[in-house]
């Protein structure tokens, strides 16, 4: 009998995998997010359940990368190991088009996300062109292949929470962004990149951070009880949107 010959099997080739970056489009995620809502309304639950509620049957693969879209996007918050429909989900669920708060809960949502915010802060005046937008992308590493979906979802998110609509921000009642400040002592301008701190059980910790202006005013950041990195980061882009509303603010004040 002729031996028999082994034709040996090809290694398969690695896929490119890009860097994380939102599944869908902001408008898609809260569609997701309102299927979890009309299951779960805010009861915390596991990642297996809120994927069955998505139509997955698993956490990893679509299902995975459609749980970690809601996350990015800041439509999941974790409690207690299980996570279930955050505050501002609901928020943009369910208020009204013109309540006055909404407006930059959009905004926020759609720059939450860190490949959104770091093009935005790229392209802080306008959206360039696809074209200008590959290159960008393609630096950071991302699959071509993925590209024309990544850009029209960031095209349809940055619309649809008219992030760069400057008459929008200036619509914006500032007051939702402003709370009272605690006396703070003075401290050094530079705010530092904490590592992930816990309060002890007997009474929160609270730290407080000033800069004083040129003038007679002073900017306070206090920060009360358990924080993580991830919890910096949000807070870092909630500033950066703040403070470009506050710059919008001060140049229609002196034209």
């Amino acid at each position: 009998m002729a031996d028999q010959v082994v034709i040996p099997t090809p290694p398969k080739k690695a896929g490119h995998r890009s860097p994380n970056y939102p599944a869908f489009a902001l408008a898609i995620a809260l569609e997701k997010v309102k299927l979890v809502y009309d299951n779960d309304r805010r009861a915390p639950t596991t990642l297996q359940v809120i994927a069955g509620h998505l139509g997955y049957k698993h956490t990893d693969g679509p299902g995975g990368r459609a749980l970690s879209c809601l996350r990015q996007y800041g439509l999941l918050e974790e409690s207690a190991g299980l996570f279930k429909v955050s505050e501002t989900a609901y928020k943009l669920l369910y208020l009204p088009d013109e309540d006055k708060d909404k407006p930059l809960l959009m905004k926020q949502a759609a720059l939450k996300p860190n490949l959104y915010r770091q093009l935005h802060e790229d392209y802080p005046s306008q959206i360039p062109s696809d074209a200008t937008l590959k290159s960008n992308l393609l630096h950071r590493g991302f699959n071509p292949d993925s590209l024309d979906t990544l850009i029209a979802d960031f095209r349809s998110t940055m619309d649809d929470a008219k992030v760069y609509n400057v008459s929008d921000y200036e619509d914006v009642d500032e007051s939702i962004m402003q709370t009272p400040p605690e006396p703070a002592q003075p401290m050094s301008p530079t705010i530092p990149r904490a590592t992930p701190h816990a309060a002890p059980s007997d009474a929160p910790v609270e730290k407080s951070y000033s800069l004083a202006f040129e003038g007679e005013g002073k900017a306070v950041l206090t920060l009360t009880g358990a924080y993580t990195t991830d919890d910096l980061d949000d807070l870092e882009a909630y500033i950066a949107t703040t403070l470009k509303i506050l710059r919008r603010s001060v140049k229609k004040e002196s034209v």
